[in-house]
């Protein structure tokens, strides 16, 4: 039972953090995925860079889109499966 309480409360603040105006609003979302690659990317060709955060930006936004549709259950189910790919 505490275990399904902790996973309400994970969900609720989930929520919370995918309603944020960081992740909400695209242009946000391009800055603060930019800022991620600058900093990984530097001495790559401009070009390069931007093709890649326009892919990254989309997957990031794909990805938070499928979580704010997921129930409690299928956050569960997918961290469990984020917890098995980074142990193996």
């Amino acid at each position: 039972m505490e275990k399904k309480q902790k996973i309400v409360q994970y969900r609720e603040r989930l929520d919370k953090t995918l309603d944020s105006l960081d992740l909400t609003n695209d242009e946000m979302l391009n800055k603060l995925v930019k800022s991620q690659l600058v900093c990984s990317s530097e001495q790559e060709v401009e070009s390069y860079k931007q093709k890649l955060l326009e892919m990254k930006t989309v997957e990031v936004s794909n990805f938070l889109d499928m979580l704010r549709s997921a129930s409690s259950e299928d956050i569960f189910l997918l961290l469990l499966n984020t917890c098995f790919v980074l142990t193996s």
